[in-house]
């Protein structure tokens, strides 16, 4: 359980590297906030992983801020923010810089 945020660690996540390597996963969460940050970016929204807890955050413009555990529960969340859906794989968003 993370002292920080109270969620409990998540070993293994699909979205990770092989941890064959101690700095894969970090290696690997920090890929995914860089991906992410252009994908929120054009929403308005940003997010920070700094590969210390197990948790990103996202936010707004305006200051909210909320705790996602993982993928999955990021796109619910940024929905929620938004009030509206969200398609991360919408091609717009990316160009060969980015991805």
């Amino acid at each position: 359980m993370c002292s920080n945020c109270g969620y409990p660690e998540v070993k293994n996540y699909w979205a990770d590297l092989p941890a064959s390597h101690k700095f894969n996963t970090l290696r690997s969460k920090l890929e995914r906030v860089k991906k992410l940050k252009v994908v929120l970016g054009q929403y308005g929204l940003s997010c920070d992983d700094d590969g210390t807890g197990f948790n990103i955050q996202v936010s707004n413009k305006v200051g909210r801020t909320e705790l996602v555990r993982d993928l999955e529960n990021l796109w619910e969340q940024v929905e929620s923010m938004l009030g509206k859906p969200v398609d991360p794989l919408d091609i717009r968003f990316y160009d060969k810089k980015t991805v």
